[in-house]
């Protein structure tokens, strides 16, 4: 109805003069990922609003580990832009990947920086992430709780848009009992690619990979048969939850196969 918009508004700018808030439109722009996702058109697709500076068609970037080059910016009504400027939001089209909603967002001097960055976060990412997993799957997750062998189930989640990936990493946690607790290694938008079966086999136990309106590269799934990693393809939320909680309660119906019977290029 736009009901308290005006007040809203006047809060802002009285907020802004109080605490004198001002941006400089002539630096290197700098924001934050609001929402990201794989676009089956256009590849990764990311909404960012702008901080500070201006961003333009052409500037190497970098959105948390992901990097790349602004190829196209669209504007809230879904219009062509070519620059945008302090407290703009944009969705931008160029990155080599979808990065996770909240991410810095900063445009490098040049794609070598961006790209030298964007190692060493990846690089540090991993070392956080390199933990101890034991080997589990749904079929076999009661009887190791039954056995004392599993605190915990890890779990991999990658999907369509990032609203998705963090509604079922809510819904996964609060399944956690005082028996085993559920911990999602990595949430993220995008195809299950060869990195997520890397960290799913870190380490002696692997993680349970799930994806949600995505499905694994053929690289992905030859390293997963390889390497003996679960994964379950859902487009229900509620599924994956109710197949996670049987599995747990020692319930889970008989497990369901799916065949390839092509590939398409």
């Amino acid at each position: 109805t736009g009901a308290g918009i005006k007040d809203l508004l006047e809060a802002v700018l009285l907020v802004t003069e109080i605490k004198e808030l001002k941006a400089n439109p002539e630096k290197q722009a700098v924001g934050t990922v609001i929402e990201a996702k794989l676009d089956k058109g256009r590849g990764p697709v990311a909404t960012v609003l702008i901080k500070n500076g201006t961003l333009s068609i052409g500037d190497s970037v970098i959105a948390g580990t992901v990097v790349g080059k602004i190829r196209a910016m669209f504007d809230d009504k879904g219009k062509k832009i070519s620059s945008a400027g302090p407290s703009t939001p944009v969705e931008v089209i160029g990155l080599s990947d979808v990065p996770s909603a909240g991410d810095p967002f900063q445009v490098c001097e040049n794609e070598k920086q961006a790209r030298q960055i964007g190692a060493k976060r990846q690089e540090l990412e991993r070392m956080n992430q390199a933990s101890k997993f034991k080997k589990v799957t749904l079929e076999t997750l009661n009887e190791a709780i039954k056995d004392g062998e599993v605190k915990e189930l890890n779990v991999i989640i990658k999907g369509d848009v990032q609203g998705s990936v963090e509604a079922l990493q809510l819904a996964l946690e609060k399944l956690s009992t005082p028996e085993i607790r559920v911990r999602v290694i990595r949430a993220a938008a995008g195809a299950i690619i060869e990195d997520d079966i890397n960290l799913a086999s870190a380490s002696e136990n692997p993680a349970l990979v799930i994806g949600f309106n995505v499905r694994p590269t053929p690289k992905a799934q030859a390293r997963a048969d390889q390497e003996k990693i679960e994964i379950r393809k859902y487009n229900i939320i509620y599924n994956v939850v109710d197949d996670v909680r049987a599995a747990m309660e020692g319930m889970l119906s008989p497990e369901r196969t799916e065949v390839d019977v092509g590939t398409a290029e």
